[in-house]
């Protein structure tokens, strides 16, 4: 059980420091709104060495030089989830790097450099919320994955904000998903392009859009992805990156989705709201 550290104004409680001294590794929650100097953080810690760690702050910023310094100071072995406050002026400091065996979690993904993401390659999962990465950053981290031996990484889950920009990945030689390549592993994420590495390691990449069927029907790909590639792929080398005048969607309404409420007009307006979301959405699944 994770042990959050109750509401104090100055101190933090003996006893829930002795009895998180028991723990090899504990797992600990930081809720910073009940903290007015963080300072006492690094000064009680009895411990740098945690299991987990969630960091939480609804009703106020959090100063750099502060955040920085906590988590300069902790080793997190598992588990990592920032949930503050959209702090545009907050970044983590590129010099912090994480190696977890479960997941980096962050929302409000603004705090989290492009390189402290490029440094972050060694976790089993990351999802970050609200980041807003240029393309080049996640064509730089499939790269480093394809030139490595990394064998941690298994999933990547970033919702970006909305660009006109889309990351190009075709120097990887990618090739439309296979269900037999992937063996047993695939699942509703599949969908998507994938890039095999020199020593056989898949990596799914793509966008969150690329849902072909589901894991149940194991279907072709549709052919809307073939036209959404082709998409992605003259936006990604227009010079203008215009989105709305590169290529048109073309949304086509199947029988029996139109009735009194859910007309054909809405139909569409949906369905093309969705994919424009999706292309904000990068994912990397390693098989």
């Amino acid at each position: 059980m994770p042990i959050c550290l109750p509401q104090l104004p100055a101190i933090i409680r003996d006893d829930v420091l002795q009895q998180m001294n028991f723990l090899e590794k504990p797992c600990v929650t930081l809720n910073l709104d009940h903290f007015a100097d963080y300072s006492i953080l690094l000064d009680y810690f009895p411990f740098t060495n945690l299991k987990t760690l969630c960091i939480r702050s609804k009703q106020k910023s959090v100063p750099s030089e502060e955040l920085n310094r906590l988590m300069s100071h902790f080793e997190v072995s598992e588990y990592v989830k920032f949930c503050i406050l959209n702090d545009k002026d907050f970044k983590l400091d590129n010099s912090i790097r994480f190696r977890l065996s479960d997941c980096l979690d962050i929302r409000n993904a603004v705090c989290l450099s492009p390189e402290t993401f490029l440094n972050s390659s060694e976790c089993s999962k990351i999802e970050i919320f609200g980041a807003d990465f240029k393309p080049e950053v996640y064509e730089q981290f499939v790269s480093n994955w394809y030139h490595s031996t990394n064998q941690l990484l298994d999933y990547v889950s970033s919702w970006d904000k909305p660009r006109h920009e889309v990351s190009n990945f075709d120097k990887f030689q990618p090739m439309l998903w296979d269900p037999q390549r992937r063996s047993q592993y695939y699942n509703d994420y599949h969908g998507g392009f994938d890039i095999k590495r020199i020593d056989g390691k898949v990596a799914t990449v793509g966008y969150r859009y690329f849902q072909a069927s589901n894991s149940e029907d194991n279907e072709p790909p549709k052919p809307h992805m073939f036209e959404e590639y082709d998409r992605v792929s003259r936006v990604s080398n227009s010079e203008d990156n215009d989105e709305e005048e590169e290529i048109e969607d073309v949304i086509v309404v199947p029988e029996g989705v139109v009735d009194e409420y859910n007309t054909k007009q809405r139909y569409i307006e949906y369905h093309k709201r969705q994919r424009k979301e999706g292309r904000c959405s990068f994912m990397m699944i390693v098989w």
